[in-house]
């Protein structure tokens, strides 16, 4: 911008991105506050059953000790583990996050992460959605202002903020340096749906790869917010039924033992 001499123009279409991106953001921690509510007073459900619930009934068949039913002395043995061992779990439970702390700062267990993530069933592909949206809407605003084209894809590939992402960039970096088109990369790595391959391409053929990049970050926008509506109405009853499944699951082991000393009787 300062080169051409058009850096108000400039200014003006990164505020443009900024907000955009910033509202995007805005829609993926507001519909996921919900979920993570439903999961939290799940988790303070289960906790309460087992801590507060199972103990009294435990007392009540310790005549039955090695008579009970499996699914009875599983739900027991989750209560000890929460009531006498809580200092066992709590150990366990910091052991583990450690380790899974440590584990995260090796770099190929990062890429082994990263590689997975994107193809994960309803998360991943709003993951590839919202990656892709960013790298669309970087593009896009840095070709209209006169970036080129290997320095635009410099600049994206270090905002993606996506390993494959990235080294898709990079890929095509190295092909448009040879001569060669830039939608294929992008399509071998899979971090882009065909349909928006398929404009990329276009664009490419059109020369206005700036008007294609930003109408594509629009419908990604858009189609992320569709995606999260969808993802959040999923979470929602899954999370209900898996705190039914814990009542169900307790339910039953208590009252099974109830059962089969009545029918002995």
């Amino acid at each position: 911008g300062e080169r051409g001499g058009f850096l108000d123009q400039v200014m003006a279409r990164l505020a443009r991105l900024g907000t955009a991106q910033a509202d995007l953001r805005a829609k993926v921690v507001g519909n996921m506050i919900y979920p993570a509510v439903l999961a939290t007073v799940g988790a303070l459900v289960g906790l309460a059953i087992f801590v507060l619930m199972v103990p009294p009934f435990r007392e009540q068949l310790t005549g039955l000790k090695g008579k009970l039913p499996t699914i009875t002395r599983v739900v027991f043995g989750v209560s000890d583990l929460l009531t006498q061992l809580w200092w066992v779990t709590l150990l366990m439970l910091i052991v583990g996050l450690v380790a899974a702390w440590r584990l995260s700062k090796v770099e190929r267990v990062r890429e082994w992460i990263a590689g997975r993530l994107p193809r994960m069933p309803v998360v991943g592909s709003l993951l590839r959605a919202v990656v892709a949206a960013r790298v669309c809407g970087l593009m896009g605003s840095m070709l209209a202002n006169g970036v080129p084209l290997l320095s635009a894809l410099a600049i994206a590939r270090e905002g993606s903020g996506s390993r494959p992402m990235a080294n898709a960039l990079g890929e095509a970096m190295e092909r448009v340096r040879q001569g060669q088109g830039l939608s294929q990369p992008l399509a071998a790595s899979g971090m882009l749906d065909p349909d928006v391959v398929e404009m990329i391409a276009v664009g490419e053929g059109a020369n206005n790869l700036d008007e294609v990049f930003d109408r594509v970050a629009e419908t990604l926008e858009q189609r992320v917010d569709r995606r999260l509506t969808i993802a959040v109405r999923l979470i929602e009853p899954l999370m209900l039924v898996v705190i039914a499944s814990i009542v169900g699951v307790v339910a039953v082991a208590l009252i099974l033992p109830m059962v089969q000393m009545s029918s002995r009787l």
